[in-house]
């Protein structure tokens, strides 16, 4: 009963936490990239910016996921102590990931605009132009998948040096 207990705070605990992370990810993304107000952009119905923020959020998740892995508490154990330490260590990797997933699409931006140096993709994207935002949505999305598996090994690293 203890492990549906526990599973069943998982699930709850997650569902919060996943919300909390992506809105907090987009508004830290928010803050670090001056050259554009997203949501402004959105608000005016600006589909290119809205294609390329979706991609951000998509790459998020992608990154999160990767980063919280599948651990569960071990099946026939009945101390809640144990389950109480398995739902911190969720709460941890969820920040851990979070972290990991600004700083990973910061940085993939800021590498792409400088290896693009003779197109300014925000000044593109807030002119509305719809393949910009395609493309740098594409190249988000694949850098996501491309790093996911070492936000994986990172933050299972982390876990087990704390929780051991």
């Amino acid at each position: 009963m203890i492990e549906f207990l526990y599973l069943l705070a998982r699930y709850l605990l997650m569902l919060g936490v996943s919300v909390t992370v992506l809105y907090s990810a987009s508004k830290l993304m928010d803050k670090l990239t001056t050259e554009i107000d997203e949501w402004r952009e959105i608000a005016k119905g600006n589909i290119a910016v809205s294609i390329y923020y979706a991609s951000v959020i998509l790459s998020f998740g992608i990154i999160i996921n990767a980063g919280m892995g599948n651990y569960l508490a071990p099946a026939g154990v009945s101390d809640p102590y144990v389950f109480a330490l398995a739902l911190l260590g969720d709460i941890l990797r969820a920040i851990i990931s979070m972290v990991s997933a600004v700083i990973t699409i910061y940085l993939a931006l800021t590498f792409y605009d400088k290896l693009t140096h003779d197109i300014e993709e925000f000044e593109e994207l807030k002119n509305g132009n719809i393949a910009m935002g395609v493309i740098v949505g594409g190249v988000l999305l694949a850098i996501s998948l491309l790093i996911a598996p070492a936000v994986k090994s990172l933050s299972q690293y982390i876990f087990l040096a704390l929780f051991g």
